[in-house]
């Protein structure tokens, strides 16, 4: 099952394998959608996919509900749910994501567990711990620490490419 809307009929928006849109859904120029075999992406009425976003359905079904929004350079790879009216910021990494729904996640974030984190271990041990944002502070609760995420380099970026989308000519950044 596959559908696009008007908003993503033209030839800036790559669609493969079992990927299913909302007519009512707005998807940016720039934007990846892939299901690998035996997976499915499922994008809801209202969404807002800003450009550069990769979204990568892996071992599973990938739902994005109602009225999420995700920010430009947005990377969500597995299989999970976006929750209804969440707000995604910009260049933040999704890895099999359980994100409630209207939870605000602050760009540059790396939030997800599991074999997929693993296998992009930089020391080849695997990491072996959730890393998520931590909550926004407010004027009532004392700051929080948050823990150090390991920065990725273009690369190791290059390389989680070749192997999303094997035979492409060039990164879609």
């Amino acid at each position: 099952m596959s559908s696009l809307s008007q908003s993503t009929s033209h030839c800036h928006v790559h669609q493969c394998g079992n990927v299913w849109i909302d007519p009512a859904a707005t998807i940016a120029a720039g934007v990846w959608l892939q299901a690998d075999p035996g997976s499915e992406v499922r994008v809801a009425s209202g969404v807002c996919v800003a450009t550069g976003v990769i979204i990568h359905a892996y071992r599973g079904v990938l739902q994005i509900d109602a009225g999420a929004t995700l920010g430009t350079g947005v990377l969500v790879i597995g299989s999970g749910t976006i929750g209804k009216n969440a707000c995604i910021g910009s260049a933040t990494t999704l890895l099999n994501p359980s994100i409630e729904p209207c939870q605000v996640v602050p760009s540059g974030a790396l939030v997800g567990k599991g074999e997929i984190l693993e296998s992009l271990s930089p020391n080849g041990t695997g990491a072996t711990d959730e890393v998520t944002p931590s909550p926004a502070n407010t004027p009532d609760s004392p700051p929080t620490e948050t823990a150090q995420a390991v920065v990725y380099g273009r690369a190791t970026f290059e390389q989680l490419l070749g192997s999303l989308f094997p035979g492409r000519s060039q990164p879609p950044l």
